[in-house]
């Protein structure tokens, strides 16, 4: 499963929270998001079942209800773990 958004809402979202890496800095969001976009093209044709979720200005809560929520989750494809957070 890959879940991103696009790369001037992950870009708002790091200026929010701050960096907390060497590979979080100004710019790098829209270099993730490419990666992200040239390596899912080669995991599908080579037959990964791969799931993407985009999210907008969902709050994480949300997001996580939904992939919680997948058809996939009920099949146990997707497994849902406690959070260490809560």
């Amino acid at each position: 499963m890959l879940v991103t958004a696009a790369p001037d809402i992950l870009e708002e979202r790091l200026r929010e929270r701050g960096m907390h890496s060497r590979f979080e800095h100004e710019g790098s969001s829209h270099a993730e998001t490419a990666l992200y976009q040239e390596t899912t093209g080669p995991l599908t044709e080579d037959g990964l079942d791969l799931l993407e979720y985009t999210t907008g200005h969902e709050p994480p809560q949300a997001v996580a209800s939904t992939i919680a929520d997948h058809p996939y989750q009920s099949k146990g494809l997707i497994t849902r773990k406690p959070s260490p957070w809560t």
